[in-house]
């Protein structure tokens, strides 16, 4: 079983034509509009309506209807008459002749319509998120900039450190120089004194010595000098 989709009218040239020759009476029609110029216009409608026959004659029972533009399922084929099952249920016998299995123009309208929608529907969607993408984008350069200012200020106050540090280093340096220095300098005149009071002593002991010395001497002459 197929479906199949049922003709506007009962000629030959609706089911060998198709879409191509639809699309030219289109055009065709389009371009007597634009000659015409202000004449109005109208259209043809081309919707039929098929009853659905309890048997494969014009004579049967009605059991139903269907239009020009519904789907259809085929359960038997024939040449005349072919039995279908519309899309509500009802079986039923209807000509063959009004059965193709080319989509009607109007369907055809109608599913490019739904996709038009869609694809507007898609490219509004696309643009809202080509927005937020160019927003979220902005926002990351900005974080960016931001980081590397902070980047390069760290750098700066890295540098400042070290110099500091070394700088400190340095004072550090010179401070033990200079209390070593000091600490030497206050030893220095401490040393010279206990030499100072060293060298008076060994003087004054000399003396005394010394003195001592001739006094004996001197005695000692004063004796030899009586016993001659």
């Amino acid at each position: 079983m197929r479906a199949v989709f049922v003709k506007s009218d009962r000629g030959a040239s609706v089911m060998s034509s198709g879409i191509p020759r639809a699309l030219a009476a289109l055009a065709l029609l389009a371009a007597t509009a634009g000659v015409l110029g202000a004449e109005p216009t109208a259209y043809v409608t081309d919707t039929i309506r098929l009853a659905l026959r309890a048997g494969p004659a014009a004579d049967q029972k009605s059991l139903g209807v269907v239009e020009s533009g519904q789907a259809v399922e085929i359960l038997r084929a024939g040449e005349e008459w072919t039995l279908v099952r519309s899309a509500a249920g009802l079986e039923g016998w209807v000509p063959s002749r009004y059965l193709t299995e080319q989509p009607p123009p109007k369907l055809l309208a109608a599913r490019l319509q739904e996709k038009n929608r869609e694809l507007d529907a898609r490219a509004a969607a696309l643009g809202e998120e080509n927005a937020r993408l160019r927003e979220e984008n902005r926002s990351l350069a900005e974080q960016l900039a931001s980081l590397r200012q902070e980047f390069e200020v760290f750098r700066r106050d890295a540098s400042d450190v070290e110099g500091l540090r070394a700088r400190l280093e340095s004072a550090r340096a010179e401070l033990a120089a200079k209390e070593e220095a000091l600490r030497r300098g206050i030893d220095l005149p401490e040393l010279l004194l206990r030499r100072e009071v060293l060298y008076a002593f060994l003087a004054g002991a000399g003396v005394l010595l010394a003195g001592f010395v001739l006094g004996w001497f001197m005695r000692r002459r004063r004796r030899w000098s009586s016993l001659a």
